[in-house]
């Protein structure tokens, strides 16, 4: 459902309603966060797209939907969550006196899946994809650039910088709305952040490279990421010696940054 005006009233329940969570136990002493975060990236296609359709919600027409796998390694209650969300930006109509609209602040769809995830004590986010238009006309009307697909916007951008969820190896993936294509762009919140840094500086912008969409591609990363794992030697996570566990965690995220193909992995 796509709103165009709301009354007052109305503004909490669909802000309500452009929210999804499924949350579930995650076993870090079996399973592999960082091979789970490359197999889940079909499932976070899929719901971006769709939170896109069924969730955003734009008085304007231009709806986004975001989908993002969030982790929390706390002992004795590791969970593991999906959250899916939508863009909410709706015009308040005052009907009892000379008609004029009032433009309500926009809730982007990124901006509530961190807040979220932050809320609920998840400690990082997998990773993030976000599904829109790709018409460069109406992408460069929201970030000022005419890029291939919809990057997060400059407050999204003053969201992932201050999110404790983020690190500059968070996979970012933008794509194409289910209706225009398959298209997608895949850069590392630290490419991201350099991208715009270079722009705001008057130095251009040089875009992120465009790829066509395979679902069966992120098995085979996957395979290959926990291939490499075990041929290095890295160990699981355990519950005592947390200087060793960044240790593991941040060789482990150095080996998914590079069959993810990110250009840095500091």
């Amino acid at each position: 459902m796509h709103v165009e005006d709301l009354s007052q009233d109305a503004e909490e329940h669909f802000i309500t309603d452009i929210q999804s969570v499924e949350q579930g136990p995650f076993d870090f002493r079996r399973l592999d966060p960082h091979a789970d975060t490359i197999g889940s990236i079909p499932e976070l296609f899929m719901r971006s797209r769709q939170g896109a359709v069924t969730l955003a919600k734009s008085y304007r027409g231009f709806w986004v939907g975001a989908s993002a796998v969030a982790y929390d390694p706390a002992p004795g209650r590791s969970r593991r969550a999906v959250y899916t969300s939508g863009n909410y930006k709706a015009k308040l109509r005052e009907e009892d006196s000379e008609p004029y609209d009032v433009e309500v602040s926009k809730v982007c769809a990124e901006m509530d899946i961190l807040i979220r995830a932050e809320e609920e004590g998840f400690k990082w986010i997998g990773a993030l994809v976000v599904a829109a238009t790709i018409n460069r006309d109406r992408i460069k009307a929201v970030t000022g650039v005419s890029s291939a697909t919809l990057h997060p916007c400059e407050d999204c951008g003053s969201a992932l910088r201050a999110s404790a969820l983020v690190d500059q190896y968070t996979p970012i993936l933008t794509t194409a709305s289910a209706a225009e294509g398959k298209k997608y762009q895949l850069q590392s919140y630290d490419q991201y952040e350099r991208r715009y840094e270079q722009y705001r500086a008057g130095d251009g912008f040089e875009d992120a490279e465009e790829r066509d969409y395979i679902a069966s591609e992120w098995a085979y990363r996957k395979d290959l990421y926990l291939r490499q794992v075990r041929r290095e030697n890295i160990g699981g996570t355990t519950c005592n010696g947390a200087a060793k566990e960044t240790a593991r965690r941040k060789l482990k995220l150095q080996v998914m940054s590079r069959h993810l193909g990110f250009e840095r992995a500091a």
